[in-house]
């Protein structure tokens, strides 16, 4: 089974937030519910206010949401870039 859901988004200070769309599969709504409670940068996690909407749907909807989730920048973004001399040698050893 596919769904949709709709989460409040948080840290932008007390009574702001964003509506953030998430789209995941799971074998029933209750399986998806106790995972969305984990799902990062959401509001009011414990309780369960955070999450605004959770509706099933059709796995072409997955599929285009899934598509739209790995253009999203907040949900991905930029991977940081090391220069040379930072970070890691060739060989995946640290550099002091």
């Amino acid at each position: 089974m596919f769904f949709k859901l709709i989460l409040e988004g948080g840290h932008l200070g007390a009574g702001k937030s964003y509506d953030t769309v998430r789209y995941l599969k799971g074998s029933d709504i209750l399986s998806v519910l106790s995972w969305a409670f984990h799902i990062p940068r959401t509001k009011k996690k414990e309780s369960g206010k955070g999450i605004k909407l959770i509706k099933e749907i059709s796995e072409k909807e997955y599929l285009l949401g899934k598509k739209r989730e790995k253009k999203d920048p907040y949900l991905n973004p930029p991977k940081r870039r090391l220069h040379r001399g930072q970070g890691f040698d060739e060989q995946g050893g640290e550099i002091c």
